[in-house]
């Protein structure tokens, strides 16, 4: 095999298990097919705090029984005395149970018919505190499934004279969604949002405003607000009164700007820097290793130097 065909297939074995390496890692930072994902979620949020949930499911597998989501705070009836979320509903698929499980451990079934004790047993033992969701004591076969929960936020708020603030997170330890799209309905009062990532796209559909992009596993997703000092009184939350709300929230959104941007350039640049290491070795060869082709004569008149004779 000549020097040539020798360093191009070095060449190429190394790009080969980089592009390899880059398969397993996930050359884009993945959403994931899996066994399970969450194919949309919608989101409608209004003026007064009332949120909405619509999932579509998709279950590549029968091993699930609960599709669910877990609150950080409190999931509560009634008021615990600190910022929380009522639940109002769960619209459950056919043949499931929706649920919700409060802050107290206390188990909450929706459904028109009589749920046996066995069900509730199974929910109260396995659900999480502060989690909503649709159970199946069967198993869900593979397939598409819909889900819709619907709740009222009592969140912590902050103002000033001018202006007020809300920062709602609405999943960070999740399956990933393929599509996500929150809608501020009636969102006039909203001056300036800031959703994490900054990545999502935002757009104005009439008074709404509408938020959209994907999610991977685990991914926040989360929105801040600066909105009218009035619409703070909408909220039944717990506001705070602090100086310089907005430029807190610019300031703190310009380091997470900063910070994304930043990660996703040295993701990218690194996976970049994979594939360009085979260009560095043929360089590197071509520059420093090639053979190089003299031409000498048979016989010499003179030794070019006496002491090598």
């Amino acid at each position: 095999m000549s020097e040539s065909r020798q360093i191009l297939t070095l060449v190429g074995i190394t790009l080969v298990i980089g592009i390899a390496a880059l398969s397993l890692m996930g050359i884009t930072p993945t959403l994931g097919e899996g066994d399970a994902y969450v194919e949309s979620y919608r989101v409608e949020f209004y003026p007064n705090g009332t949120l909405k949930e619509e999932y579509t499911y998709r279950l590549n597998t029968n091993e699930n029984r609960f599709l669910y989501r877990v609150w950080d705070a409190p999931l509560s009836t009634s008021d615990p005395g600190q910022p929380f979320i009522e639940p109002l509903m769960v619209e459950a698929p056919t043949g499931a149970v929706g649920y919700h499980k409060s802050n107290d451990g206390q188990i909450h079934i929706y459904s028109d018919e009589d749920v046996s004790q066995d069900i509730s047993r199974t929910i109260s033992n396995l659900a999480f505190r502060n989690e909503a969701g649709a159970f199946n004591q069967g198993y869900y076969t593979p397939g598409t499934y819909d889900v819709t929960m619907k709740f009222v936020m009592h969140p912590p708020l902050e103002y000033d004279q001018d202006i007020g603030h809300l920062n709602i997170k609405f999943a960070d330890e999740h399956i990933p969604y393929h599509n996500v799209e929150i809608v501020f309905i009636d969102a006039d009062y909203i001056i300036q949002a800031y959703p994490h990532p900054p990545s999502y796209r935002m757009s104005r559909d009439g008074q709404d405003l509408v938020i959209t992009g994907s999610s991977g596993e685990n991914a926040l997703i989360e929105v801040e607000l600066l909105m009218e000092r009035d619409a703070v009184d909408a909220f039944d939350g717990y506001p705070t009164q602090v100086d310089n709300v907005r430029q807190k929230t610019v300031d703190a959104n310009r380091i997470v700007r900063l910070q994304h941007w930043a990660a996703l350039g040295f993701y990218y640049g690194s996976r970049l820097l994979v594939l360009l290491i085979p260009l560095g070795l043929y360089g590197l060869y071509y520059i420093y290793g090639k053979e190089k082709e003299y031409t000498v004569p048979r016989y010499m008149s003179t030794i070019p130097n006496e002491e090598r004779k």
